[in-house]
């Protein structure tokens, strides 16, 4: 995964959303080392202001966040 940024690793972490995987990188739960790359630099893209109008891309999105989503702990 990308570095971390401290405001990023914070709230990851306050939301139990971090883990690590057999390698011993860290990752977004529930998602392999290149789906958590993925998701983060599409969230950080959204955040500096893009938009995505795609269908095909946005579906691929909310895939991953869903699984993520549904990995953390309750």
């Amino acid at each position: 995964m990308p570095e971390l940024t401290e405001a990023e690793r914070q709230y990851l972490t306050e939301t139990q959303s971090l883990t690590r995987n057999d390698a011993g990188r860290e990752v977004l739960i529930g998602l392999t080392d290149l789906e958590s790359n993925l998701l983060m630099a599409y969230r950080r893209w959204l955040a500096a202001g893009h938009t995505d109008q795609d269908p095909e891309n946005l579906s691929i999105w909310l895939d991953l966040a869903e699984r993520h989503a549904l990995a953390r702990p309750l």
